[in-house]
C-alpha cells in the first residue's frame, strides 16, 4: 500500500511539473521529459524514505554479498527485464506504428483513444500487484492451498473492478467520446469499443505475474511476452497499411489474447 502511495505521488508530481512548465514556458516535449524525470526522483525519494522508516536496521554491506545468491537473483532479474520489455512492446508501440503508417490527423485521433486502454493496463497491474506479498508469504510457507484461494479471490476482485468500467465505456462509447473529445470523435466509437472490450478478459491475468515470481518460473512467460510483443509490432505495422486504425487495434486484441491463452 505504501509503495502504491509513492507511485501515486510520483505520478501526480509528474503531471504538476508538466502543467507548471506549460503555464510559464511555450509547450515543448522537453517539459514532458522533465516531468518524467521529476516522477523518477520522487519515486526514488519515496522508496528511500520507506526504507529508512520500515527497515532502519538494514545496512548495505559489500562484504555480505554471496555470489550464489547474487547469481540466483540476477537470473530472476534478467527474466523480469525480458518480461517487462515484452509488456512495453504491447503497451507503447501502437503510436509508433500509427505515426509511421497513418496520416497526422488520424494518428492524433488514435493517440487520444489509446490513453484509455493504456490506463486500464496500468490500473490492472496496480490492483494485481496488491496481492504480491500475500502470494510470496503463502509460497514461502508451502501453503499451496492458501495460495490457490488468494489467487481465486484476487481474480474475482480484479474481474469485478474492471468489468463495470469497461462495460460502461463499451456500451456508451459514442456519448463518452462526444463528451470527452468532441463530436468528430464519435465516429470512432466502434474502434474504441474494440480497443477496450477484450481487456475485460485479458487484464484479469494480471495477478498471475506475482504467482510466477513466487515460483521463480519466469523464463517461459517472459519469452512468450517478448515474442508476442515483437509479433504484435510487426502485425500492427502490416495490418495498419491495409486497414488503418482497425489493423492496429485488431493486432493488439489478437496478440494479447493469444499471449494470455498460451501463458
Amino acid at each position: 500500500d505504501l509503495r502504491n502511495f509513492v507511485t501515486l505521488v510520483a505520478r501526480i508530481g509528474q503531471i504538476l511539473v508538466i502543467i507548471l512548465l506549460f503555464q510559464f514556458y511555450p509547450p515543448s516535449l522537453l517539459h514532458v521529459s522533465l516531468g518524467a524525470l521529476a516522477a523518477g526522483i520522487l519515486a526514488y525519494l519515496g522508496d528511500y524514505a520507506l526504507w529508512k522508516k520500515l527497515l532502519p536496521v538494514l545496512k548495505v554491506n559489500l562484504r555480505a554479498f554471496k555470489q550464489d545468491r547474487f547469481r540466483a537473483l540476477m537470473h530472476t532479474s534478467i527474466w523480469m527485464v525480458i518480461y517487462q520489455v515484452g509488456f512495453m512492446l504491447f503497451l507503447n508501440t501502437d503510436m509508433v506504428v500509427a505515426n509511421q503508417t497513418l496520416t497526422l490527423s488520424v494518428a492524433g485521433m488514435f493517440g487520444a483513444l489509446v490513453v484509455v486502454p493504456k490506463n486500464l493496463h496500468i490500473l490492472s497491474r496496480a490492483v494485481g500487484g496488491v496481492w504480491g506479498p500475500s502470494f510470496l508469504s503463502k509460497y514461502s510457507q508451502s501453503d499451496y492451498q492458501g495460495l490457490n484461494q488468494i489467487v481465486q479471490y484476487s481474480l474475482k476482485i480484479i474481474s469485478f473492478s474492471l468489468a463495470l468500467p469497461i462495460g460502461l465505456l463499451s456500451g456508451f462509447a459514442g456519448p463518452f467520446l462526444r463528451l470527452w473529445l468532441g463530436t468528430e470523435y464519435e465516429a470512432l466509437a466502434g474502434i474504441f469499443t474494440l480497443m477496450i472490450s477484450h481487456l475485460a478478459v485479458n487484464l484479469v491475468s494480471a495477478p498471475f505475474f506475482n504467482v510466477q515470481v513466487s515460483y521463480n518460473k519466469l523464463a517461459f512467460p517472459a519469452l512468450v511476452n517478448l515474442v508476442t510483443g515483437i509479433t504484435h509490432f510487426i502485425l500492427a505495422l502490416v495490418l495498419s497499411r491495409q486497414m488503418g486504425i482497425l489493423g492496429i487495434v485488431l493486432a493488439g486484441a489478437l496478440l494479447q489474447s493469444v499471449k494470455n491463452w498460451i501463458i
